[in-house]
């Protein structure tokens, strides 16, 4: 399985492993977590599967979206909104157009994108916060985001 990361430059490949062994164990506990992700794909989140890692900051962003589709992801894990300034010739989410599932990790409250979270979204995507505090205030502001949780411990 792939899993292509896109960040501003500021994860590690450690730090990518990591939260992606956490979300996997709060996807896991999800009612409809092999429907919502499929079998396959929750085996390779939080394992050792192949992770690309493309990072927006070094001038890539024309290419970004072409990028992610040339890599064939299983899924795609973006940091704090990396690469929702991409859009598609119709003004649209260019995320929307990757075939793949989608974790979406919020761990800063000062997003530049932030303002793309208005637009539609595809069923694909799925959102997680570092707390309950960015949680609350993203569902409460940003109805058309399919799913959000957040990784904060009970």
């Amino acid at each position: 399985m792939k899993i292509v990361a896109v960040t501003y430059g500021t994860e590690t490949r450690e730090d990518i492993e990591k939260d992606l062994e956490r979300i996997s164990g709060l996807i896991s506990g999800l009612e409809d977590s092999e429907r919502l992700f499929g079998k396959d794909t929750l085996d390779c989140i939080g394992d050792n599967s192949d992770i690309v890692m493309l990072d927006t900051s070094k001038d890539k962003r024309p290419y970004l979206s072409r990028d992610i589709r040339n890599e064939h992801p299983d899924i795609l894990v973006s940091y704090d909104l990396a690469g929702f300034e991409l859009t598609t010739l119709t003004d649209g989410l260019a995320y929307n157009l990757i075939d793949c599932r989608q974790i979406h990790l919020i761990k800063s409250d000062k997003l530049s994108n932030e303002k793309r979270l208005n637009e539609v979204m595809s069923i694909n995507m799925f959102f997680f916060t570092k707390d309950r505090v960015i949680k609350d205030y993203l569902k409460e502001n940003y109805p058309k985001i399919p799913f959000i949780d957040s990784i904060e411990k009970e």
